[in-house]
């Protein structure tokens, strides 16, 4: 089989997502397919449900990373943190009794953390989406987006 490209902004929600939906990886095409109920339809417009029983080697379901790993994660990040103060109520944050949300909202509140851990996540990310595809054995190209994208979506 050729390599395919697949784009990490498709990779990163199938592993962020929490386990509320189901996401596929497309192996002829590399596209990153979202299980809707109803219907789901690949870029060439075919029935995925079809395709997912008629031809299930096709596709790898991708499964979210959990909040294990997201906790990982913002450890890492924390233990990274040069801002004493903010590094302090991040810590905090996961002590309570909500650490995501409230990590969230500390990062949220302060410019600076919330460019540095969008970053930090961006990589950490990257390289969830590298070692993912090589476990699975998939020859892909990862595609990262391009900084016209990126400055879209952080409104930069």
């Amino acid at each position: 089989m050729p390599k395919i490209q697949v784009r990490l902004q498709e990779l990163v929600p199938a592993f962020s997502n929490g386990g509320r939906a189901k996401f596929f990886l497309d192996q002829e095409t590399g596209q990153v397919l979202m299980d809707f109920e109803e219907c789901m339809y690949d870029e060439r417009g075919d029935d995925i449900h079809f395709c997912l029983m008629d031809t299930p080697s096709r596709f790898i379901e991708i499964e979210s990373i959990g909040s294990r790993e997201t906790m990982k994660m913002m450890r890492e990040f924390i233990e990274r943190c040069t801002h004493g103060e903010i590094r302090q109520q991040l810590e905090e944050a996961l002590a309570s009794q909500r650490p995501f949300q409230n990590f969230r909202n500390v990062v949220g509140d302060n410019f600076d953390c919330r460019k540095e851990w969008l970053k930090f996540e961006e990589e950490y990310t990257e390289k969830l989406a590298h070692d993912w595809l090589k476990e699975h054995k998939v020859d892909a190209e990862l595609i990262l987006p391009d900084p016209a994208e990126k400055q879209e979506s952080t409104g930069e």
